[in-house]
């Protein structure tokens, strides 16, 4: 048995510094900071949050060599050979940005670890069953260890439950014979272990990432559809979803049918058939949903129209539309219900507000 962790440093780079002569030799730089210039919404009348105005900041792409370093618990947290607890590659649900509470302090001791000879990579993603974090937050990051050029002899993941999880992890190339699946009693020291950065602070896109994403599109062989063959205006309906639902959902669905718009579940279909709808469409309706993911692969000027909650400042699909130029529309619906979380609440949608905005879109 171990003593639990000493303690926790907030940043690689901060334990590394004070910790190795060497530092070079253990951190690799694959991209440099980057700016994101926000244009601000089309037809939002009223002042949006200043999430939505300022420029925004996309921090260093990276990779962190670990020399006998350690991965602990279902969802990895990164443990130095000083036995410290890196914070920004150690997020846990609901804490995920508070390291103190993290379940790895409230353990009594640590198992010995099981030691594994080789490079092991670990890209766990504490939101990993959500379609846009698995994108994110996992496969992004594998572009950065394909960039280093490191031999990766193990991957560390914690989940892959989900036909997407399985799709995207072949379309980046990953040997499915190569992937570990994190648990509860996970211990295990590498003899160097290998995590790439964060593409942003978790649920914003980094440009490098919205890039590389946007380039597996290439990997696809299309199918020989005529392009006419596939809808050209689409509504994403959430009414089966649990949370962040259109409360006047039917009347919304019935005016936006009226005018040709397809009602789409992107879920329902494979990762390739969703490829193959978004690289054709015209324009999106759609409350804020993972489903939105798929901007990745829409051609520029595609125009967006989002319903998000009044007082959610989630930027998340606004910065992908920006850095590919996708038209982005924004109405900030009224949330409804008495959820605690605004990512959460429903909201009711101002059907002339609803009417002009698509007026604008043509």
């Amino acid at each position: 048995m171990l003593p639990i962790p000493k303690g926790y440093k907030k940043h690689f780079l901060e334990w590394l510094d004070s910790s190795s002569p060497n530092s070079k030799d253990y951190y690799q730089k694959i991209y440099d900071q980057e700016y994101i210039h926000c244009r601000k919404p089309i037809g939002c009348h009223s002042t949006p949050s200043s999430n939505f105005l300022k420029k925004h900041v996309s921090p260093e792409g990276f990779i962190s060599i670990i020399p006998k370093g350690r991965v602990w618990g279902k969802d990895g947290a990164i443990i130095t050979p000083d036995h410290l607890v890196i914070a920004e590659f150690s997020h846990q649900s609901p804490h995920y940005l508070r390291i103190e509470k993290h379940p790895i302090f409230q353990q009594s001791s640590l198992s010995g670890p099981r030691r594994v000879n080789g490079n092991v990579a670990v890209i766990t993603s504490v939101f990993n069953s959500n379609y846009y974090h698995w994108v994110f937050d996992v496969i992004a990051r594998i572009h950065l260890l394909q960039k280093s050029q490191i031999k990766i002899d193990q991957y560390i993941i914690n989940g892959c439950k989900h036909r997407f999880q399985i799709e995207w992890l072949k379309l980046a190339g990953i040997p499915l014979n190569k992937v570990m699946i994190a648990h509860k009693d996970l211990h295990m020291e590498a003899t160097n272990l290998i995590v790439p950065s964060y593409d942003q602070p978790v649920g914003h896109a980094a440009p490098w990432a919205i890039r590389y994403l946007m380039s597996l599109k290439d990997k696809i062989c299309i199918s020989d559809n005529n392009p006419n063959s596939f809808p050209k205006r689409i509504y994403l309906d959430r009414s089966h979803k649990p949370y962040r639902k259109v409360s006047n959902n039917q009347e919304v669905k019935r005016y936006l049918t009226g005018l040709g718009y397809k009602v789409m579940y992107p879920e329902r279909f494979s990762i390739k058939q969703q490829i193959e709808f978004f690289s054709n469409i015209e324009a999106i309706v759609a409350p804020s949903g993972a489903a939105l993911t798929n901007l990745l692969f829409c051609k520029p000027k595609t125009k967006l129209l989002l319903f998000q909650p009044k007082g959610l400042e989630d930027v998340s699909y606004y910065i992908i539309c920006n850095v590919l130029n996708v038209d982005y529309y924004l109405i900030e619906g009224t949330p409804t219900g008495n959820r605690a979380v605004l990512n959460q609440a429903d909201m009711h949608i101002n059907m002339s507000k609803l009417k002009n905005l698509l007026k604008l879109m043509g």
